[in-house]
């Protein structure tokens, strides 16, 4: 609602949008303690998978200082799930914040987002199995 009242939009460059991207970036946002567990208990034995709603990297952040490689995937690009180790990294179900401050970032803020990205689009559910 604040972006309509706002902006007249609901679209990834209204001024709501954009002022939810610059605070997430501002700060020098470091990995917590609870990162760190968090990513320790997401290996799987060679493979980290952990599925998070946070649109920060901080949990990417705190895979580099264990010395892991670890992919970043958000919305559409969320893999299907598997046993398999490319089913690995860390999945932004709400979206992922563009370390690039000059791209928009598509991240799931508000109930209309919701309809649109999970009902609609059906980005982040697998497949109804067949009848």
């Amino acid at each position: 609602m604040l972006e309509r009242r706002l902006d007249d939009q609901t679209r990834g460059d209204s001024r709501v949008r954009r002022a939810v991207a610059n605070r997430l970036r501002a700060g020098g946002n470091q990995p917590a303690d609870i990162h760190h567990a968090l990513m320790g208990l997401a290996d799987r034995g060679g493979a980290s998978t952990i599925v998070t709603t946070n649109f920060d990297l901080l949990l990417e952040r705190a895979a580099k200082r264990r010395s892991s490689s670890i992919q970043t995937y958000s919305l559409g690009s969320i893999p299907r799930p598997t046993r398999q180790a490319d089913f690995a990294g860390v999945l932004h179900i709400h979206g992922a914040l563009d370390p690039n401050p000059d791209r928009l970032s598509e991240l799931v803020l508000s109930d209309q987002d919701f309809g649109e990205f999970y009902l609609r689009r059906r980005v982040v559910c697998c497949e109804r199995p067949e009848r």
